[in-house]
């Protein structure tokens, strides 16, 4: 078996599991040490009452089955829209994927980019 990066093995002593990693950095975090988890998708703070109502209203209308690999169109389409307007580069729909978080989209990078 592959020995585990220097990275983990500076934070976990055993190269352990993911899981052991966040547990890790959790505690440090409480710790108060300036901590950016990157390990689960648990904001720390609540979730806006209109979130929670845009998503009641999705699955009520039966959205709420797999979508397209790269991301509903629309939603890319307004995602390309938000990057043209806050960098001023056009963007087009077909330059942006939606991911089912920031890991995903993490992962998706350097997959593109690394052998």
């Amino acid at each position: 078996m592959p020995r585990p990066s220097s990275r983990i093995s500076g934070i976990v002593p055993s190269g352990k599991d993911g899981w052991e990693v966040h547990s890790a950095a959790w505690a440090r975090k409480q710790a108060g040490e300036d901590i950016i988890m990157l390990s689960v998708g648990d904001h720390d703070f609540d979730t806006p009452a209109q979130t929670i109502e845009a998503c009641v209203t999705a699955v009520r209308a039966s959205n709420h089955h797999y979508t397209p690999l790269a991301g509903i169109p629309s939603l890319r389409k307004a995602m390309a829209a938000a990057s043209t307007l806050c960098t001023g580069i056009v963007t087009d729909s077909d330059q942006v994927i939606a991911t089912p978080g920031g890991q995903a989209a993490l992962y998706a990078a350097v997959q593109a980019v690394l052998d």
